[in-house]
């Protein structure tokens, strides 16, 4: 799609021309220039124009499944990402996705923070290595991929570290991932393979629940 191709959209709160920019693969100055902005101030409720830039698609790869499964979150981000570059889209649709894609890049910052997930010697199975600790219920939000057999066998494994302060309390707000240690991910346990169970834990996730599946 060229960039002579644009499309209008309704600033939501908190929104800025810079994320507008970095959505659609266009510069802040372009924005400005198609809405006639001498800064960088824009409010709620505002309709702009955005000149849409390049966008680049999934690759095609003969990937193995394993790394299609390291690529999974990435995968889900892209693909909004492509479907915000239709210009026929209803306000409505656009707001939606927009929505989901701030919600997952931020979900990203937070989640390259965490953890880090590389391939085992064997390239068989997932390393996940921690940055930082997190409780298993925050963990569980941040990375809904993780299937509930990973789930059951890090709350085994790390339930330990509840004895110093807490006693042996079976509460994922307490049990926690510590930094530095790492764990064995099985292939199976890791990544879901349909969209919908992925909105569906996210809707949980971001109402404060998942659905553990």
């Amino acid at each position: 799609m060229s960039a002579n191709n644009s499309i209008t959209t309704i600033v939501q709160n908190g929104e800025t021309i810079g994320l507008y920019s970095a959505m659609y693969g266009c510069t802040d100055e372009e924005i400005k220039r198609a809405n006639g902005l001498k800064g960088d101030k824009i409010k709620e409720g505002q309709t702009l124009n955005i000149p849409i830039g390049q966008r680049t698609d999934l690759p095609t790869s003969d990937e193995s499944v394993l790394d299609k499964k390291l690529s999974w979150f990435n995968n889900q981000l892209n693909e909004i990402h492509m479907k915000l570059y239709n210009p026929d889209l209803k306000p409505e649709e656009r707001e939606k996705l927009e929505e989901q894609y701030i919600k997952l890049k931020n979900m990203k910052k937070e989640r390259d923070k965490v953890a880090q997930f590389t391939k085992s010697d064997n390239g068989i199975n997932l390393v996940l290595e921690m940055k930082q600790d997190i409780t298993l219920t925050k963990f569980r939000q941040l990375f809904p991929e993780c299937k509930t057999n990973f789930m059951n066998y890090a709350y085994e494994t790390n339930q330990r570290y509840c004895d110093e302060v807490h006693g042996w309390v079976a509460d994922p707000d307490i049990v926690e991932l510590r930094a530095g240690s790492k764990h064995m991910i099985k292939s199976q346990d890791y990544a879901r393979d349909d969209g919908d169970g992925f909105w569906r834990s996210l809707k949980k996730t971001f109402g404060g629940r998942l659905d553990g599946k």
